[in-house]
């Protein structure tokens, strides 16, 4: 099975039973696709279908950072996959240009995935042009990854968080003994001078009133750093089980 050479995939809170964990966002690199191609040194075309192992332009790959999976593109669950053309300086190994050759469908996304790979570099003297395909998608980062991929590091690793105080929802159990499952929004409103939570509803349920409330109850009690975020903050949540827990 061949799989794109770069993965992102991103959910903003999944809840987990019986445990509970948040998860942001993550992406992987595949240096053993075959849904890649390349222009050597010298000119010659190359196809990654042309080579049984690594097609070797991935294995030149020397650093790479993962796109940025904005908000509101996975607040309105915008997945996609696509297809940049990376020129690459022959003395540096670094991206010199980009071009979509195939969209995601999404600009957003496309202008993510351009961004991180301007910051990828290759071995010096090697390759000319890199064919990288990108996959946007919505998930559990704590999956395991495709076989034979390297997570790669965020964007912004040292960004600092915006929370203070964040204690995730409680999974609580129906009147079966069942974990329900189900995925919502909840919109707070948000004191911007003290980073407090004024007030938190739900905008979109899970279509199960015992996990909306144990949203409401965490996310009301949420503290941000003062002047972090704007008046209004709105967060997906998603909670799901693993298999074979009720």
């Amino acid at each position: 099975m061949s799989y794109s050479a770069l993965t992102t995939t991103l959910l903003a809170l999944s809840i987990f039973a019986p445990c509970v964990n948040a998860q942001e966002s993550s992406a992987s690199f595949q240096p053993y696709s075959h849904n890649t191609s390349a222009v050597d040194a010298k000119g010659v075309h190359h196809q990654g279908t042309d080579y049984t192992g690594s097609p070797p332009w991935l294995s030149d790959r020397l650093t790479g950072v993962s796109p940025d999976y904005p908000y509101e593109e996975k607040l309105h669950h915008h997945v996609g996959v696509g297809v940049i053309r990376l020129g690459l300086d022959l003395k540096t190994g670094s991206v010199i240009k980009t071009t979509v050759i195939r969209s995601t469908g999404f600009k957003a996304l496309d202008d993510c995935a351009v961004t991180a790979f301007r910051r990828w570099t290759w071995k010096p003297g090697k390759w000319k042009e890199v064919d990288m395909p990108v996959k946007f998608q919505l998930g559990d980062i704590s999956a395991p990854l495709p076989p034979r991929s390297i997570r790669l590091p965020p964007p912004q690793v040292s960004e600092p968080k915006k929370t203070v105080f964040a204690p995730r929802p409680r999974y609580p159990t129906d009147a079966q003994g069942h974990h329900p499952v189900g995925s919502g929004v909840v919109l707070m409103q948000v004191d911007t001078k003290t980073g407090r939570v004024i007030s938190a509803t739900m905008e979109k349920s899970t279509g199960h009133k015992i996990l909306d409330d144990a949203i409401l109850e965490a996310f009301r009690k949420w503290h941000f750093r003062p002047g972090a975020t704007p008046e209004e903050v709105r967060a997906p949540i998603t909670f799901t089980h693993p298999p074979n827990v009720p």
